[in-house]
């Protein structure tokens, strides 16, 4: 859209506000045009008059939820988002993202509260994001002592609901190896083996936990063979998808420095080509 078309649109809303100064969807609208061409406050400004004027309108709550959120503004956030979730109860992705928003404030009674909420309804129980969220909670209290527990029973009921879910399988292996008991790592072995018996193989952090699991278990050979195949699965996903020229040949032949296991965290970042050309591995 160009320069022209956004004066023109602009003086569209401009001229039907001016004919009816209630129409709220002419004001969202310029709100949103405002908000593309940088004009925040214009849109912050136009975004409250639409749902002053209209406040059973979902979509005008959001709006304001979405910008007060890229100013850091989160009392507002929650506070439009309880509002557009009165308006419409179905909107569990509003939901969830107010959950996310108490999560991130570590305000742990309104996250509890909302959770408490989405398990008395069976069907949302069915939703496996909400068990991961909740695991996430527990993850981040850790002043709570069953906080591990909690969470590891959690991020389990997850995986009963979608046992392919990499996210929660993903989390289950940290939690375990956060446990820092052996159980816990014996319990990363058996369950990457299964894992990988039925895929035939998995991704780098698949490899990591099982190389730090190992590491763990006084497994050093083992480990060291671990870490091999999560490098060599982070190659296969630096490969770019076209033929290299000739100096992107010779930066793929480049030796690569290995780094010792030493925690759950990932060995390295998976880069886009030119950065794994241009730097060695595990450097930002």
């Amino acid at each position: 859209m160009s320069a022209k078309d956004y004066r023109s649109a602009n003086e569209y809303f401009d001229r039907a506000i001016k004919i009816k100064s209630d129409y709220s969807l002419a004001f969202y609208w310029r709100g949103v045009l405002k908000n593309t061409t940088g004009d925040s406050n214009g849109a912050m400004a136009d975004f409250e008059t639409a749902r002053n004027l209209a406040p059973q309108n979902m979509d005008f709550h959001v709006a304001l939820a979405d910008l007060y959120t890229t100013r850091g503004q989160f009392n507002e956030v929650v506070q439009e988002l309880e509002a557009a979730l009165t308006i419409a109860p179905f909107r569990n992705d509003l939901r969830a993202r107010l959950l996310q928003v108490h999560l991130e404030r570590e305000q742990w009674p309104s996250a509890e509260k909302i959770l408490a909420e989405v398990k008395k309804n069976p069907e949302l129980a069915k939703m496996p994001i909400w068990w991961k969220l909740e695991s996430q909670m527990w993850q981040r209290r850790p002043e709570d002592r069953e906080s591990p527990i909690k969470a590891l029973d959690a991020i389990e009921q997850a995986l009963k609901l979608d046992s392919s879910d990499q996210d929660s399988i993903q989390s289950l292996l940290k939690i375990l190896i956060d446990s820092k008991q052996a159980e816990g790592y014996r319990r990363v072995i058996i369950m990457t083996d299964a894992f990988l018996n039925k895929q035939g193989s998995g991704p780098w952090w698949v490899y990591n936990a099982r190389a730090v699991a190992r590491a763990n278990l006084k497994q050093p050979a083992e480990a060291a063979a671990e870490f091999d195949m999560a490098l060599s699965m982070v190659d296969q996903y630096a490969i770019p998808p076209v033929p290299l020229g000739p100096m992107a040949s010779r930066c793929a032949s480049r030796p690569r420095r290995k780094l010792p296991v030493t925690t759950w965290g990932p060995i390295c970042t998976p880069m886009v080509w030119s950065r794994a050309c241009s730097r060695p591995w595990g450097r930002k």
